[in-house]
């Protein structure tokens, strides 16, 4: 690579680590109201754990130290990814959609074993939306903020089940295994709208004729 690791994050520029905390802040809110507004519809969808109090919320440090590490890694690799790929896909938004099929594709044998053909649609969409959201914000903070607190609900807040969680931390709810995909992509979806454009229509002076991180 031969450039300075920071060059991952943003191809041109200082680090906007303050935008890096508001979008991790900002998924943070809405991934709570998304959760209360799902459990709200379907009293069931999510239950109490056996879990202590005081074991979850000595719980939090680990679940921090987990989402950061996993906020930089993946967006160190994956704003390597990107300008890898930039060097032969030079249009923004077909480097987008190719990501997203890309997404898709990697996620076919896991839509063939659930016989879930939305979880194909939910991961090329998430790809093609991470691609889409580094590109047009001309950095990897973004990207950063929204994993990183998207780790940490999915580690500490919300858990799926022992079989699906390497990390094994008391959570405060547990996903139902019987609850319903399609509520939790709509509202995936509308939250990744919402987050778009928050964080976009609050961009000062975005950069103009520059390569993306």
């Amino acid at each position: 690579h031969r450039r300075p690791w920071q060059t991952l994050l943003r191809g041109q520029g200082a680090v906007q680590w303050r935008r890096a905390g508001l979008s991790c802040g900002l998924w943070l809110g809405l991934s709570g109201l998304n959760i209360g507004l799902l459990a709200l519809a379907a009293g069931d969808r999510y239950q109490f754990p056996s879990s202590a109090w005081g074991e979850w919320v000595a719980a939090l440090p680990w679940a921090l130290v987990i989402a950061t590490i996993s906020g930089f890694t993946t967006s160190l690799a994956y704003g390597y990814t990107l300008q890898g790929l930039g060097l032969l896909i030079r249009h923004p938004q077909r480097l987008a959609i190719a990501l997203g099929v890309m997404g898709g594709l990697l996620a076919l044998p896991r839509g063939i074993h659930e016989a879930s053909l939305l979880w194909v649609v939910m991961a090329a969409f998430n790809s093609w939306f991470s691609a889409w959201l580094v590109l047009r914000s001309y950095g990897m903070e973004l990207f950063l903020g929204l994993h990183t607190a998207n780790t940490l609900v999915n580690v500490w807040i919300v858990g799926h089940g022992e079989s699906d969680s390497p990390w094994l931390l008391p959570t405060l709810l547990t996903l139902q295994p019987d609850a319903a995909l399609w509520p939790g992509a709509l509202t995936y979806g509308l939250r990744c709208g919402l987050f778009a454009g928050v964080m976009l229509t609050t961009q000062r002076h975005p950069p103009q004729h520059q390569e993306p991180a």
